[in-house]
């Protein structure tokens, strides 16, 4: 198995809208992926404390063949471009279990 970790630090306003209504937005585009072949469980958060990072996206694979998959299917790189029009910067963490 292989977690994907990914830290999010979000725009304060980006796409003409703030930064609690992109995170929703992201929230739902992620989850619209959760179903995607190889991937085992998807779990997304708002940071409690906001100091450091605002949203964190969680994912387990079966493989890194499945990561890899995900990482170029079509409904992920459509979420992706989202994602780099809301976000300031990202941090992020595959590891295998």
């Amino acid at each position: 198995m292989v977690k994907h970790v990914v830290f999010f630090k979000m725009k304060e306003t980006a796409l003409n809208a703030s930064k609690e209504k992109n995170i929703k937005a992201l929230d739902k585009k992620f989850h619209s992926l959760e179903n995607l072949p190889g991937v085992l469980k998807m779990e997304t958060g708002l940071s409690i404390d906001n100091e450091q990072y605002d949203f964190c996206l969680n994912m387990d694979f079966e493989d890194e063949k499945a990561l890899e998959a995900y990482l170029v299917h079509p409904d992920h790189l459509l979420v992706k471009a989202f994602v780099f029009n809301v976000i300031d910067h990202r941090v992020l963490v595959d590891y295998a279990v």
